[in-house]
């Protein structure tokens, strides 16, 4: 058999490579894009984590127990071993293999690896068939429209087979394959007479073939193949179906054969067919190495010190309970390689989701996701300073923009993902501390998703901007440093500091948080500890502003921050400003105060010009808010050309230096308008409103010692550190301050809300 498959393989790829010029191949490969290869690796990574949740979920249906952690490292295993054995089944006999070392019962584990592979053929085709409804007419082959169909109605009819079972008239048969048939059958009927159940296995198989055919269309980008996603979908899933036959060694062959035949269809060069096909191989070959890591790694995926393993299948808490307990007294010797990729990979699947939740998450996932990718990417005015690397912009975006290069609607795309993940995160975190109601749980998870809704005032995930990424970042260095203020651990503050690390080499604007992150960590009771953590706090501050120091130096010359601080910092000092304190100036910095000041005057947006122009209480807080931008931007940017200034480190070192000179030498002014832009940002109401909660949850977490009065004291201390902060440089606050208002909503509906309230472990 295997000499059979070698040598359909063979004459495969012979027929194949007779039909293209070798020559265009090698000229195609020197202008690949090599950030889109890498961005498709990701992308099959993702696909086999999405594959092991189908397949942990589909053994929970089964009344089995396998932990995600576990499937996530068996399923790396299959994909590693599907690549390097001549047969397309030696993955799912590992997995099988695996899952019983694991505990499993074999029955158990065989029905659900089967099931696995039948509903994901069903989940495939599903997509394919909805894809080629968007294409339908673009597709005039008359033969793929009928193997379109005809594959749909072929993969229905196998899972009814698999449904059925295996009567008594198939008693020539062997018991144990008649026995494995039945039990497999049985298996379908339990996920199949529960709707929910058969609908999240599908949506999940769905997501996970979108996930593969995002991988392909991200690669046909990377060799200049213009096709639009559905058609690359449809052809990409034709391919998948036919590589599928055991026909030939792991799908070689049979996979270009496919996709120099299909993509020829629509009008693409049989060398960029073969060539897609080919990096499409080799992307699924190095997507698989972590599991070649376990592997080597001693066969540490196989081997289980597992109870349930030892002395049969438990009770599923009492096995959960034992095995902990194991693994907390027990580590297995790994090879150094195996270990570091098998320790990767467990670390990436420490938060499982809540079962219970999983198909909630699903549906809204997939629903806002098609809606925002429909509205596409959104180019705001500060979207060029990103694109066009101003050193006014911390340099992590600017980077994130040069992978993606134009292709924003892939951009948008990872910033949903990424941001879904990071508050299924920080929901999860939050549920194993003090969340424990179902409806409780939904309302957080709402609130926290708010920003992505695709309305005009939020879309934080279409808006070509920092705005996702560090939306995601924040809720994941908060997520941990709550956790790490739960149980005093050490690791989980080290891991915050961290990501609040790369969050300020993104927007700086988050430097409000260490302040905050030091309040807390002081209130604690162990005081020593609490030292510790502290000067983890203050090495990520540093770090971060060196980092940036450094970058500035080597990229322009200049050891300093971003210089951005300045031009903002001095709108409202020039709005209060009068002539007389041009007496405070000399030189160039005198020059430019008098003629913006001169320009301002005959634009009535200064303070003193509006008080003799209108009524006083006109000139209040919005009329400078209406001002802030002409004053900026139209005045003061253009002086400062005008005078010569072009480097934004010289524009940032005379604002300043004009800052400050007017704030002290009109201190009480400014202190009144500055009162006026904290108490008016976010309405005089909100503001009243945090302070209230601020002394609630304060009196509330030193009396009773909870952790929902701790947290939600912290969050409150965000909010006005966050306003505060951003009120000194800029008056329009809801653009900086979403972050922190919707997590502090999100909070007080929990402390609310929740009946049962955990205290701090100290």
């Amino acid at each position: 058999m295997l000499l059979i498959k070698l040598g359909v393989t063979s004459l495969l790829l012979l027929v194949v490579f007779s039909r293209i010029d070798i020559n265009n191949i090698a000229q195609l490969l020197f202008y690949v894009d090599w950030k889109y290869i890498l961005a498709a690796i990701f992308i099959t990574i993702l696909q086999t984590y999405i594959l092991s949740w189908r397949w942990h979920r589909i053994v929970c249906f089964l009344d089995g127990m396998l932990e995600v952690a576990v499937a996530v490292r068996l399923s790396f295993l299959g994909v590693f071993m599907n690549q390097v054995l001549p047969t397309s089944i030696g993955g799912d006999v590992f997995r099988v293999w695996g899952a019983h070392r694991h505990g499993l019962i074999s029955n158990i584990g065989f029905s659900s690896v089967v099931i696995d592979r039948v509903t994901g053929l069903l989940s495939l085709s599903m997509v394919v068939t909805i894809a080629s409804l968007f294409v339908w007419s673009d597709l005039n082959d008359g033969l793929l429209r009928f193997t379109i169909l005809s594959s749909s109605v072929m993969i229905l009819a196998l899972i009814v087979f698999c449904t059925v079972g295996v009567g008594q008239k198939y008693r020539f048969l062997n018991h144990h394959i008649v026995k494995l048939m039945n039990d497999l059958a049985s298996g379908m009927r339990k996920l199949l007479v529960n709707p929910y159940r058969a609908v999240e296995v599908l949506i999940v198989g769905a997501l996970a073939s979108s996930t593969g055919f995002l991988a392909v269309f991200v690669l046909s980008k990377s060799i200049g193949i213009d096709v639009s996603f559905f058609i690359s979908a449809v052809f990409v899933g034709m391919v998948t179906l036919l590589a599928a036959l055991p026909i030939s060694i792991g799908g070689w062959g049979v996979r270009e054969s496919a996709m120099v035949a299909l993509f020829g269809i629509v009008g693409v060069p049989n060398e960029k067919s073969l060539l897609l096909s080919v990096l499409y191989g080799v992307v699924m070959m190095l997507a698989s190495l972590p599991g070649g890591f376990l592997w080597w790694g001693g066969k540490g995926s196989l081997k289980s010190d597992s109870t349930c393993a030892q002395v049969g299948q438990l009770d599923s808490k009492v096995c959960m309970a034992l095995d902990f307990h194991n693994a907390t007294n027990k580590r297995r010797a790994l090879g150094r390689i195996g270990f570091y990729g098998a320790k990767a990979i467990n670390q990436m699947f420490r938060t499982e989701l809540s079962t219970s939740h999983a198909w909630l998450y699903i549906l809204l996932f997939l629903g806002l996701g098609i809606s925002i990718l429909l509205k596409g990417p959104v180019i705001s005015l500060d979207s060029s300073t990103y694109v066009n690397h101003w050193p006014t912009r911390s340099p992590v975006y600017p980077f994130l923009l040069d992978i993606f290069d134009e292709h924003y609607h892939l951009l948008v795309l990872m910033q949903y993902i990424t941001g879904v993940a990071s508050i299924v995160f920080f929901c999860e975190k939050l549920k194993s501390i003090f969340i424990r109601t179902r409806h409780v749980s939904i309302m957080f998870f709402l609130l926290l998703i708010l920003p992505y809704l695709p309305i005009d005032f939020l879309d934080i995930a279409n808006l070509v901007g920092a705005e996702s990424v560090s939306y995601s970042l924040f809720l994941l260095s908060t997520g941990y440093f709550i956790a790490g203020l739960y149980a005093l651990d050490k690791r989980s503050i080290f891991l915050s500091c961290v990501i609040l690390f790369i969050l300020m080499l993104t927007r700086k604007q988050f430097v409000f948080l260490y302040p905050v992150y030091v309040l807390m960590l002081l209130l604690m009771r162990n005081k020593s500890k609490s030292l510790i953590l502290i000067c983890m706090v203050f090495v990520s501050y540093f770090g971060s502003n060196a980092i940036e120091r450094v970058y500035n130096g080597i990229t322009a010359g200049h050891f300093t921050g971003v210089p951005f601080t300045g031009i903002q910092l001095v709108v409202r000092p020039l709005w209060i400003a009068r002539f007389v304190d041009a007496d405070q100036f000399s030189g160039l910095e005198k020059e430019v105060f008098v003629s913006t000041l001169q320009m301002m005057d005959k634009n009535y947006v200064s303070l003193s010009s509006c008080k003799e122009s209108a009524l006083p209480i006109q000139c209040g807080y919005h009329h400078f808010l209406e001002s802030y931008n002409l004053i900026c931007w139209q005045i003061l940017y253009p002086v400062l050309k005008g005078n010569g200034i072009t480097d934004w480190w010289e524009i940032d070192r005379i604002t300043l230096s004009i800052s400050y000179k007017l704030i002290k030498g009109n201190l009480f002014t400014y202190l009144s308008e500055y009162y006026s832009a904290v108490k008016n940002g976010d309405g005089p109401y909100y503001m009243l409103f945090l302070l209230v909660v601020l002394i609630l949850s304060l009196i509330d977490s030193m009396r009773y010692d909870k952790i929902t009065s701790r947290v939600l004291l912290m969050v409150t201390m965000m909010c006005l550190a966050n306003i505060l902060l951003v009120s000194i440089v800029e008056p329009l606050l809801q653009r900086y301050t979403f972050y922190t208002s919707f997590l502090q909503i999100a909070v007080l509906v929990v402390f609310l809300f929740e009946p049962e309230k955990s205290k701090c472990v100290e």
